[in-house]
């Protein structure tokens, strides 16, 4: 389903204290474009850390007579591949296809995908991004919204919760004086 709903509350104008509520169903192919940008942005970090340490707890279990084997270096060269080889497959297995109703409020984001719900706060959230043509929502987790332009029935709506997700963002990250 292409949701157009949105719902706003202008009266306030700049104040972030009205919700923002959009809904909207991603696809396979933007999860997997997103997850593709992150790891060349930072995520490949994490993957070649994963990957060096399951080759040493490998090759220390095998690891016998003072004698590194190569079968034994090959075997956890296999074993640090197969560790992070699942790492952008999980995203794409564990993909929900649902409708999400997304809210965005001054003390963060309500969430619902089915039966199922969350209430992330500001705090919990890294950034704010629009993202090839889609507003990115990434928390602290990796846990990433992905809010494609066709859930809005227009650019201006588009602007208007993008503009709204930053400032509430930036708000919940002032340092307190």
């Amino acid at each position: 389903m292409n949701a157009r709903r949105f719902r706003s509350n202008m009266a306030l104008g700049n104040s972030v204290k009205m919700a923002r509520t959009v809904q909207y169903a991603s696809t396979r192919s933007e999860v997997w474009r997103w997850y593709w940008r992150a790891w060349w942005k930072r995520l490949w970090v994490f993957h070649v850390v994963v990957f060096l340490s399951v080759c040493g707890v490998v090759l220390l279990l095998l690891w016998t007579n003072d004698l590194v084997r190569p079968a034994n270096v090959v075997l956890a060269v296999a074993g640090g591949l197969v560790a992070i080889v699942w790492m952008p497959l999980f995203p794409i297995i564990q993909f929900k296809p649902q409708t999400r109703t997304l809210t965005l409020e001054e003390r963060g984001i309500t969430t619902a995908l089915g039966s199922k719900s969350a209430v992330p706060t500001w705090g919990q959230i890294r950034s704010v991004a629009d993202e090839d043509g889609a507003i990115v929502i990434v928390g602290k987790n990796e846990n990433a919204f992905i809010i494609p332009a066709r859930a809005f029935v227009s650019e201006a709506e588009r602007a208007e919760f993008l503009d709204y997700a930053k400032r509430a963002f930036q708000a919940a990250h002032v340092p307190a004086s």
